[in-house]
């Protein structure tokens, strides 16, 4: 009987679960594999969830945040190769809070339910199942992951709309004879795993937020303006407003290490987007390369307001911007005293920036004598320029 309420129980959270990461393109599709969302697709692969489930906050273990940064930069690095440098589709992703909301109190409630079953089984030495009636009649003031429990009931669903899925405290005998115990086994796992492909799913679907945003605000953010100007991009504003409502949703359902490992390493995601992706802007002078700052800024703020973030400077990213105004002969003199800090790629990139190296070959081509000669003078400083940069990187070791 214990059997069939699990069964039944995981069945219905597991419908929860494919109706949150549903899209109206896989709920058509005949393939029955998860994930219409990319965070439920991405929750399926074994390499990248091998990464995130390393992270000491996911384990529950004290914080060592040296080994959480480096598994952040692997996590970045396939995380870009699985995006295949595309932009993503809003069709692609949740913004409904209610489904947000949902995961959290789902992993919630399978957390819950595990916790308490673990409380009535205990063995012997004949390899036989005990039962503590007082372990049973136990609150859950703490469990496997955090100290602290939301007073969610072990309610998944919060609205009228969502079916609500409620499993009370155990307070009867949970007997297990041998042949039945391999089975309960299976089932426990299975409602682990489907608790970790919860939690797991909320920190892949920020991070897509949060590459989404940037990607909107490089691609089709305006950085070759005429004046400075006062607010950051539209983009990155929406942004901010999605990091606090995101972590809105978490509140009252998951513990603080769940809600820290779910937001960790989005600063180094933000950094990573910021200079890797510099290629997408279509032009920059020195007015945008001032909203640019602002744009790092304003997240950098944000970031700090939200307690669950752990290192929130963007520094690496406006340091890089900052490369704009120092011109050629800067970058150069920057990498023969303090070493490399950027890939070839990132100093090139922004060297075509501050030689306006798109622009070129129309102002060569001008009837104005004088247009034409600026014209090949700056191309041959800037040629200059990429041939030192790169035999100084050539010789301290950044090619």
């Amino acid at each position: 009987m214990v059997e069939i309420t699990i069964v039944r129980y995981l069945e219905k959270c597991y419908g929860k679960y494919k109706s949150v990461i549903a899209t109206e393109v896989s709920l058509m599709a005949s393939d029955e594999q998860l994930g219409g969302t990319i965070s439920g697709k991405w929750a399926q692969n074994e390499e990248l969830l091998k990464l995130v489930r390393d992270n000491t906050y996911f384990k529950n273990q004290k914080p060592d945040l040296h080994l959480n940064d480096k598994l952040s930069v692997r996590e970045i690095i396939y995380e870009a190769k699985l995006s295949k440098d595309r932009s993503f589709s809003k069709n692609e992703m949740i913004f409904d809070r209610r489904k947000l909301k949902l995961l959290a109190h789902l992993r919630y409630s399978l957390k819950w339910l595990l916790s308490e079953i673990q409380k009535l089984r205990v063995v012997n030495n004949e390899g036989d199942l005990k039962v503590s009636r007082s372990a049973s009649m136990t609150s859950l003031s703490s469990n496997h992951m955090d100290n602290e429990i939301p007073s969610a009931g072990g309610m998944i669903g919060e609205n009228e709309e969502d079916e609500v899925v409620v499993f009370d405290a155990m307070t009867a005998m949970l007997p297990l004879s041998g042949e039945t115990q391999a089975t309960f086994d299976r089932l426990m796992d299975q409602l682990n795993r489907l608790s970790e492909y919860c939690l797991i799913t909320l920190k892949f679907e920020l991070r897509i937020h949060c590459m989404y945003y940037l990607d909107l605000a490089m691609r089709e953010g305006g950085y070759c303006l005429n004046d400075d100007i006062v607010e950051p991009d539209p983009y990155i504003v929406l942004l901010n407003d999605d990091l606090v409502s995101f972590e809105e949703c978490l509140m009252n359902a998951l513990g603080l290490n769940e809600s820290q490992f779910v937001f960790y390493g989005l600063p180094l995601l933000m950094t990573h987007g910021l200079v890797a992706n510099v290629r997408y802007i279509k032009m920059l002078n020195r007015h945008g390369v001032a909203k640019m700052i602002r744009n790092i800024n304003a997240l950098q703020q944000n970031l700090t307001n939200i307690a669950l973030t752990e290192e929130t400077r963007l520094d690496h990213a406006q340091n890089y911007y900052e490369l704009f105004y120092t011109g050629g002969d800067g970058i150069i003199r920057s990498i023969m005293d303090q070493g490399p800090t950027y890939t070839y790629e990132e100093y090139t990139a922004m060297i075509d920036y501050i030689y306006d190296v798109s622009s070129l070959e129309m102002l060569k081509a001008s009837d104005d004598p004088s247009v034409s000669h600026t014209a090949q003078r700056t191309e041959k400083q800037y040629m200059d320029v990429q041939a030192k940069v790169k035999e100084v990187m050539g010789k301290r070791g950044g090619i």
